[in-house]
């Protein structure tokens, strides 16, 4: 399971999580781009993720999307596992939800997202 999985299923529930309407962060383009970037693989064919000498080239933009609950506009990040987002070092203060397939904030004392406001989504192969 990676991210994109994530995003495949965030696109097609985002309204069983009460928004009315999401739009990705234009900003975020080095990985929607990401024919034009040299991916790395396990010999499966599962996806790694970027060569050490990639990253930082693509900006970490944050959020992944807007979400849209009756006219209000919310920062939402999509990480696999919820530590990803101290990882990435991802601002706080423009995050309004953490979407996950993982809930592992539980092992940091201050983690920087509320709780009640991190969104564990069940993964199905079927998204």
């Amino acid at each position: 399971m990676i991210e994109k999985d994530l995003e495949k299923w965030f696109e097609k529930n985002y309204k069983t999580l009460g928004f009315d309407k999401i739009e990705p962060n234009k900003k975020y383009n080095w990985q929607m781009q990401e024919d034009s970037l040299k991916r790395l693989y396990l010999p499966g064919g599962q996806f790694m993720g970027y060569p050490y000498w990639l990253k930082g080239k693509g900006e970490m933009i944050c959020p992944d999307y807007f979400g849209y609950k009756k006219g209000k506009k919310y920062g939402i990040e999509l990480e696999v596992k919820s530590s990803n987002f101290i990882a990435h070092k991802h601002n706080p203060e423009i995050v309004d939800f953490l979407l996950v397939f993982e809930d592992d904030s539980k092992k940091f004392k201050d983690f920087p997202i509320p709780r009640r406001r991190i969104i564990k989504c069940q993964y199905s192969d079927k998204i």
